[in-house]
This record gives structure tokens, sequence and C-alpha cells, in this order.
């Protein structure tokens, strides 16, 4: 037989009216939160292939410019690393015969670097401490003998957040 309908009624307000007794009590509590953020990074590039336009001239070396965007989170003082790597040897589009070996890259904006790139190896562009958006452009120019054609070379911009 079921009880009558006032009963499950009475039973909550009942236990409702207990409840509200327990937290009218007054208890404070001291709470040590610790949050690990972990580490994210975000970085677009303008370019992933570098191209070359010959020139015939000695004192105007050709150059290829990529820009950039990147974003990073990390902890209280962490480094953030950008590097370059030529994925592949400058290829010749013309067929002269003359594709250098060689490359520079230059960065602008803080905390910038320069130097030779070879292929396979990571070279670092740019370096910063501490999360945020940083915006620059890196400039690669041919070392050697100006090419007398059009170059091209692959390349991979990497954003480290150890």
């Amino acid at each position: 037989m079921l009880p009558p309908r006032g009963v499950p009624l009475l039973l909550v307000t009942i236990f409702s009216l207990n409840a509200t007794l327990v937290c009218a009590q007054t208890q404070t509590v001291t709470l040590r939160i610790t949050a690990d953020v972990g580490t994210q990074a975000r970085l677009r590039v303008s370019n992933t292939v570098l191209r070359f336009d010959g020139s015939r001239s000695a004192e105007v070396q050709p150059q290829a410019t990529v820009e950039f965007d990147a974003r990073a989170r990390t902890h209280s003082g962490g480094e953030v690393v950008l590097t370059v790597e030529l994925l592949d040897d400058l290829v010749d589009l013309d067929q002269t015969g003359k594709a250098p070996t060689t490359l520079s890259a230059a960065a602008s904006g803080d905390a910038s670097s320069q130097g030779r790139l070879s292929t396979g190896t990571r070279h670092v562009v740019a370096r910063w401490i501490g999360s945020g958006m940083r915006t620059g452009r890196v400039c690669f120019s041919v070392i050697g003998e100006s090419p007398e054609g059009a170059l091209t070379v692959p390349i991979r911009m990497t954003l480290i957040v150890p």
C-alpha cells in the first residue's frame, strides 16, 4: 500500500530543515590552492618556402622574408625560443647550375639573433622570457656568389616552450 501523498512531502520538508540547520553553522577554513599551468605555443608564419630571385648585381644579395606571429604561455620566467631549419638544399629553378649552399638569417625585434644556416640543423633566430605575443620578421640572405636564376628552399620554423 502506498503512503498518502503528503508523507513524502513531509519527509522532504524535514530533510530540508535539517540541512538548513547544518549549513547555518559558520566555520573559517584556509585553503591552499596550487595550479600548475601547462605551457602552450602557437606560431603562424607567412611562408614555408623561401624564394630568392636571381640578381646580376654583385652588390645586391637576394633576400627572402618570413613574418611570424608567436604566442606562448609558459611558467614564470620561462624561456621561449624561435628556431628555423632548412628542410632541403637550395633548388635552382632556372637550372643555371650556380645554386649557393649557404644562407644567413637575421630576425628583427627583441632578443633576435643572426647567423648562417645549414640544411637539417635548427638555428635559433629569436628568444625571450615569459608568456605573451611577439610578432616579427626573419630576413634570409644568400651568402656568397649571387645566383643568376631563381632559387627556392623549404623551411620549418618552430616555437619551443620548454
